[in-house]
């Protein structure tokens, strides 16, 4: 189409419409996820420590790699969560002794409040199943 065309037809042609500028990123945006990429690395270490210490296996039902128990079917990595025992909304610190390795049927079974789990992870769990 000519460009008379398109001022009849109120059609803006594509080669003229302005572009928006991007907005810059501030120094405090920059800084605030300098901090949280840090903080995201330190719980991945963290967390990593955790699956070590617990030979990557859920302390609840048990189940590891390649292992087949309660649930019936073999874990997975990605099924492998890192669960604070003290809800971090409960005031529960990001330390090993407060975060135990479950697996994903499980950590839904302690939220869901079918399990119950307390004490230090570093040392002994108490674990109840509640009917």
């Amino acid at each position: 189409m000519t460009r008379a065309r398109l001022r009849r037809a109120r059609i803006t042609p594509s080669c003229t419409l302005k572009r928006r500028a991007v907005p810059k990123t501030s120094a405090a945006t920059k800084a605030r996820r300098a901090k949280k990429r840090a903080e995201d690395e330190k719980l991945a270490k963290l967390r990593d420590q955790v699956f070590e210490r617990d030979g990557f296996c859920c302390r609840v039902c048990g189940r590891g790699s390649g292992f087949t128990a309660t649930h019936g079917k073999p874990i997975v990595w990605h099924d492998i969560h890192a669960h604070h025992i003290k809800f971090r909304s409960q005031g529960g610190k990001h330390t090993t002794a407060n975060l135990a390795t479950v697996c994903l049927l499980c950590h839904d079974a302690i939220h869901a409040r079918r399990v119950r789990v307390s004490g230090n992870a570093d040392e002994a769990l108490d674990i109840r199943w509640v009917a």
